[in-house]
């Protein structure tokens, strides 16, 4: 039997919600990445990463970044929760960002949730300096859009079926 480990980075809520989800379908362990040490990737024959997109990094996978180099063992892939993307030009920027070719595993671009109610300052300024960029283009994808339409609100686009391309990739 495989072990998974599922390893996150939450800060509304988003990210955790995935990561649960994925290590339910993996039957693995899920644990957030502050409680993480190099050595329990050992134990592991799937381990997956990940975590939301702030200013254009992924937060949550960054000791695994650290690892793979020693875990070419390991079926492996990283996550990004964000409210962007939808295309593939956003998404492979991401990647390259924030994995590199160089890495070689896969990053999974999900849908995420953006609750303004909820935001702190700091986070309801970026999105809405981003949403006034958002208003100025045009050709918006469908989660553009949403976020455009849902400014001041909930625009919430958390997908449980988002996680079956992932789970595809890792299973071995």
């Amino acid at each position: 039997m495989n072990k998974a480990l599922v390893i996150y980075r939450s800060k509304y809520g988003s990210a955790k919600q995935y990561a649960e989800w994925i290590a339910e379908a993996l039957n693995g362990e899920l644990t957030e990445e502050r409680d993480v040490k190099p050595a329990d990737f050992e134990r592991y024959n799937i381990i997956v990463a990940g975590g939301c997109v702030r200013a254009g990094r992924v937060q949550g996978m960054q000791k695994l970044k650290l690892a793979v180099s020693r875990l070419q063992d390991k079926s492996m892939a990283f996550f990004a929760v964000c409210a962007m993307g939808g295309d593939g030009d956003y998404e492979k920027t991401l990647a390259e960002r924030n994995v590199g070719a160089r890495i070689g595993v896969p990053l999974f671009v999900l849908p995420g949730r953006v609750d303004f109610t909820a935001m702190g300052k700091m986070d309801r300024t970026m999105m809405k300096v981003i949403v006034g960029m958002l208003k100025k283009e045009q050709n918006l994808t469908p989660r553009q859009q949403a976020l455009v339409d849902n400014i001041g609100g909930v625009c919430d686009m958390v997908d449980r079926a988002a996680v079956k391309p992932l789970i595809a990739a890792v299973r071995l």
